[in-house]
C-alpha cells in the first residue's frame, strides 16, 4: 500500500548535493547550520557549483541578481517567455550571459 494516497513514488537511496565550496568541519556540531545538515550516509556524490544559488543571494558570498530576477518576472510570464527563458540560460548553460563552471565532481 502506498503511504501516499496511491501515487507512485520515485525515491532515491542516496542524493547527489551541489556545494558553493567544499569546506572542513561538523555542521552538526553548530545548531545554527544543523538544519541545513544532511547526513553522509545518504550522499552519494558532491559537486562544487560556484554561484549555484545565482541569481538568488547568498548571504556572505553575493547579491540577489536584481536585473535578472526582474527579466526572468518578465519571461516567466508567458509560456513561449519561460521556453526562451531555458533556452537563454539553462539549456545553454555554458553559452548564457553568467555562464557557471562546469560542476566539479568530488569523491
Amino acid at each position: 500500500e502506498n503511504p501516499c494516497g496511491g501515487r507512485d513514488l520515485l525515491i532515491s537511496k542516496e542524493a547527489l548535493v551541489t556545494v558553493e565550496e567544499v569546506v572542513e568541519g561538523d555542521l552538526f556540531a553548530d545548531e545554527r547550520l544543523t538544519a541545513g545538515a544532511l547526513a553522509n550516509l545518504y550522499i552519494g556524490g558532491v559537486a562544487v557549483a560556484e554561484k549555484g544559488g545565482w541569481p538568488m543571494e547568498l548571504p556572505t558570498r553575493y547579491p540577489v541578481d536584481g536585473a535578472h530576477m526582474k527579466e526572468y518576472g518578465h519571461l516567466a510570464a508567458s509560456e513561449e517567455g519561460f521556453a526562451d527563458y531555458l533556452e537563454r540560460y539553462v539549456s545553454k548553460r555554458g553559452e548564457a550571459e553568467n555562464e557557471r563552471e562546469t560542476l566539479k565532481y568530488l569523491d
